[in-house]
């Protein structure tokens, strides 16, 4: 624009309606041209311009991390005057806390660059969102813009749909979730609900149940359990995952292998008693009924019957392997048994699928009754021989125990000895007891269990002696005997010396002159020491015992009767016979061992004279 002022001075304007910051730092010049002027004239104006900054840009091209590793990632900014500054966001979400700017550097055109770095820890809800970096100054500001991609390990689903016992394909599907979607599938494992591994197959996404047969497919419930990697590892830092999924086949219901100890149950005359089954069934049943022998029992408002039901972990085996499942008990109460009521009960249990039934065998648990007539028959140096008499065994089979310590000792010894198997006749048993020590004091009982675990009471303590056959008691009783005979024996001595005398004492009245006995015998036996083999001790070993009562009986026979050699038998006393020796056995009441009652013929006896007594 040309223009003139009043004082002759010109004046020029130019005017740029566009600028870009392209004239950052550019010169312009006016140049004023005349005919007055040798040469024209010039000025000249350097151009200097505030520049927003320039797209950012990132120092990657691809935006990505693994879920475990934090992103580190930076962002630069040129061109800016004044220096930008940073604003960061990912999906939406402002970060810029998270990051840090250096300082700018200056170029040769008075411009700043400036770098922003972001460091950010991430999850897998942050893959595919936009991270965005934003640098800007008083000028304006520019953005750049990225998709984040963050790479994790897969989750894992197991889904299929629910089954029943008529379907014969069964199919369970691997679901994995994972950056990336390449994976690689390991064994799938079929668990019961508690863990237990049932069985293992081979597999990718897709898993085909094998089929066994309509009976046995509500086996393939369960959990089943698929591993896959996509070689990313975990926050456990694991590179394998399993995700699992239940699946269900509905079946009729099965009786557990756990109710197969069932068949036989037991009770107790006048108790109560619970009989039961363990039974799995999906769905759960809608009936259960019971029978006893064959004819419906009535449980509903009933007083002898009553039955209920509750879910328990019960045991099966599952595919050849036993494991835990949820089921129930199903439990008839009977209350009060009679002997009528020891019979067979069965319940047949329904759902929507089919029905089952099942026996249960009632039988007494009473313990068997003790055995009868239990004595000893023989005994020798190191073996005793008893006998018994088996009892009422409530239907059960029964074992019969022997129990023997040598007197004094607190432990008893327990050996089986026989049995009796049920509905067998009954009989006289015997059993040897063998390698026992001689010249000792035993005790002995016994009892009886039966199938049911019930033991009867014992029978009473049996004393048997091992050592002499001629005696089968012990060497303290012996004594006694044997020392009240010696009583018994100078007793009498004294008292037909008494008589001796007075008769004596009469004759020499009427005869004067005649000699009287001077010597009765009576001193023959005070001199003797025929009795000091005598020993009333209870601690004498029964071989001395047996020699001592030999040479008792000797010497008794010969001296006790040396007595009356010189008698003339004025009162004609006579002898009694002597008596057989015999056998001679002990009993002692289980309840009270201290009271010992002697059962035994007499044994052997020397002859005394009728009228010897005091």
């Amino acid at each position: 624009m040309d223009g003139t002022r009043p004082n002759g001075i010109q004046e020029v304007s130019y005017t740029i309606t566009t600028i870009s910051r392209l004239y950052h730092q550019k010169s312009i010049v006016c140049q004023a041209t005349s005919d007055a002027l040798v040469s024209p004239m010039t000025t000249t104006v350097q151009i200097y311009l505030n520049l927003k900054p320039l797209t950012p840009i990132f120092n990657t091209n691809e935006v990505s991390t693994e879920e475990t590793i934090p992103l580190r990632v930076s962002c630069t900014s040129y061109g800016s005057r004044p220096a930008a500054t940073f604003t960061w966001s990912i999906g939406g979400n402002d970060v810029t806390s998270s990051s840090t700017t250096l300082a700018p550097a200056t170029a040769l055109n008075d411009t700043n660059t400036v770098t922003s770095t972001l460091i950010y820890s991430v999850n897998r809800t942050h893959n595919k969102q936009h991270i965005i970096c934003i640098a800007s100054n008083s000028i304006g500001s520019d953005s750049v813009s990225k998709t984040f991609d963050v790479k994790y390990a897969p989750d894992i689903t197991v889904t299929s749909p629910v089954y029943t016992q008529n379907d014969v394909n069964r199919i369970v599907t691997c679901n994995p979730s994972g950056n990336p979607n390449s994976y690689t599938y390991h064994k799938w494992q079929h668990k019961s609900k508690y863990g237990e591994i049932i069985r293992e197959f081979e597999g990718n996404n897709t898993l085909k149940l094998q089929d066994a047969g309509m009976l046995i497919r509500y086996q393939d419930s369960g959990e089943y359990v698929c591993t896959a990697s996509n070689g990313i590892k975990d926050k456990d830092n694991r590179i394998e995952q399993t995700g699992s999924g239940y699946v269900t086949v509905n079946a009729e219901p099965v009786f557990t292998s756990d109710a197969n100890d069932g068949l036989k149950q037991f009770g107790e005359i006048n108790k109560d008693v619970d009989i039961y089954v363990n039974v799995y069934s999906i769905p759960k049943f809608t009936n259960l009924e019971w029978t006893r022998d064959g004819h419906p029992l009535t449980t509903h408002n009933s007083v002898k019957y009553k039955t209920f039901s509750s879910p328990t972990i019960v045991r099966d085996t599952i595919h050849g392997k036993e494991v835990q499942l949820e089921g129930y008990n199903v439990t008839l109460t009977i209350h009060n048994l009679k002997k009528e009521d020891f019979v067979i009960y069965t319940v047949t249990i329904t759902n929507g699928f089919g029905n089952i039934i099942y026996p249960i065998i009632l039988e007494s648990s009473s313990a068997p009754e003790t055995p009868g007539n239990f004595s000893s028959i023989k005994s020798a140096d190191t073996i005793v021989t008893v006998q018994w008499d088996p009892n009422v065994d409530w239907g059960h089979k029964q074992t019969f125990y022997l129990q023997y310590r040598v007197q004094g000792l607190l432990e008893w010894i327990t050996i089986l000895i026989g049995e009796e198997a049920i509905n067998e006749s009954k009989r006289r048993r015997t059993y040897t007891l063998s390698n026992l020590q001689r010249g000792k004091v035993y005790e002995l009982k016994m009892y009886a269990e039966n199938t049911a675990g019930k033991r009867s009471n014992a029978t009473d303590i049996l004393i048997v002696f091992t050592g002499c056959s001629e005696f089968s008691i012990s060497s303290a009783v012996i004594g006694a005997v044997i020392g009240a005979a010696i009583t018994i024996v100078i007793v009498c001595a004294s008292v037909l010396t008494i008589k001796l005398f007075k008769w004596r004492t009469g004759r020499n009245k009427t005869k004067k002159k005649e000699k009287c006995y001077e010597n009765t015998g009576l001193e023959e036996i005070r001199k003797g020491d025929e009795y000091d083999e005598v020993r009333n001790t209870s601690d004498v070993e029964h071989t001395q015992s047996c020699k001592t009562y030999e040479s008792l009986g000797k010497k008794m026979n010969k001296e006790v009767f040396n007595v009356y050699d010189d008698l003339e038998n004025p009162q004609g006393l006579t002898p009694l016979k002597s008596q057989q020796a015999g056998k001679t056995q002990l009993k002692l009441s289980n309840n009270s061992p201290g009271n010992i009652e002697l059962k035994a013929t007499t044994g052997p006896i020397e002859q005394v004279y009728a009228n010897e007594v005091i």
